[in-house]
């Protein structure tokens, strides 16, 4: 009787080792499915979301104007110009036919597109010392004028490339409002363009022409606005 409990004993125990030996297994094989499933979610998500191109980031920079223009005593606040689509971005457009909008792929300019013109008048206008005092119009204290613009152009374009070797040329097109802050009236307006050709198609060298193309562009906004000023002083 004790010899049959010992041998019920041993096979009990044998069916439980086989048991535990079949576990381990299925645990293997589970554990190997669930690295092979990740493992090629891994590489399926690659595909789906390659990485992304190297950006390179541009920034226009004013030079110190140079101007005969007489010093305005009063205040002036160059408020944020508008534009619209793809003007309204930090994308660096480019017009390779007539009617046609494209941008440059892997760049931008450092801030949203009317901001990069803001900043730069503001700069420019402050190096001038033409006025007592320039300010953005995020700054919040008084002025004697300020200034509201539109952008409707600012773009590489090749439809004059054919008079510039073949090099795009610079194309800015910038509606100007000078208006007297205390009555909130419009003394001047104009419509501004500038032509800027480029001496390459690189995109360096494309920046370049832009900031030539906005230093122009600063300056002639930088004369009309003193002018018209004056101008109305002696109106009064």
């Amino acid at each position: 009787m004790i010899c049959l409990q010992k041998r019920a004993l041993f096979k009990r125990t044998s069916s439980a080792g086989i048991f535990s030996e079949n576990s381990r297994r299925v645990r293997s094989i589970f554990a190997r499915g669930i690295i092979l499933a990740v493992t090629i979610f891994i590489l399926s998500a690659c595909a789906v979301f390659p990485s992304r191109e190297p950006l390179t980031v541009y920034v226009l920079r004013p030079s110190a104007l140079e101007t005969q223009i007489p010093r305005c005593e009063c205040t002036m606040q160059v408020h944020r110009p508008k534009a619209g689509g793809v003007l309204n971005s930090a994308k660096i457009v480019v017009m390779p036919e007539p009617q046609q909008l494209s941008v440059y792929k892997g760049v931008r300019w450092d801030e949203v597109l009317p901001s990069v013109v803001q900043d730069y008048l503001v700069d420019s206008f402050r190096s001038s010392a033409v006025f007592s005092a320039v300010i953005d119009s995020e700054t919040r204290v008084g002025t004697d004028y300020y200034l509201d613009s539109t952008m409707r152009s600012f773009q590489s374009s090749y439809v004059r490339a054919a008079e510039n070797g073949g090099n795009p040329v610079i194309e800015v097109e910038f509606a100007v409002q000078l208006i007297e802050a205390k009555t909130s009236t419009v003394i001047a307006q104009h419509n501004f363009i500038v032509l800027q050709p480029s001496t390459g198609t690189e995109v360096d060298t494309v920046v370049r022409a832009f900031n030539g193309a906005a230093a122009n562009l600063s300056l002639q906004v930088l004369e009309w606005t003193a002018t018209s000023i004056t101008q109305r002083k002696l109106k009064e």
